[in-house]
């Protein structure tokens, strides 16, 4: 468990600890980190990478428009940060792309 490896565990019953990460068991990579490197989440970056190029912005002009720091759309970009559900739409409005249609073509891959 990440508590015996010095994580301090918020909520065990839940698997959350303080960090973020789930704990999956002293024999597994926690699941946060597993779905960062996922087929689905390598496409999903690439796709917004490639919507944010087509669309003419920077990483800075995208990060002002949505009101954040740029160093958020790097990360995101980079596949150290999964963004949300919500994070998704507002970057999809904010780059004029479809949502459910890109969706569906990153689960077609």
């Amino acid at each position: 468990m990440l508590a015996a490896s010095g994580w301090h565990t918020a909520y065990p019953k839940l698997g959350y600890s303080q960090s973020g990460i789930t704990d999956t068991g002293p024999d597994t990579e926690p699941a946060t980190l597993k779905s960062l490197r996922s087929a689905e989440h390598v496409r999903l970056t690439q796709y917004l990478v490639n919507a944010r190029e087509r669309a003419g912005m920077t990483q800075q002009q995208l990060a002002d428009k949505l009101g954040k720091h740029q160093s958020f759309v790097a990360k995101y970009e980079g596949g150290e940060r999964r963004i949300d559900v919500i994070e998704f739409l507002h970057i999809a409005r904010a780059l004029g792309f479809d949502a459910p249609r890109a969706i569906r073509f990153i689960e077609k891959r």
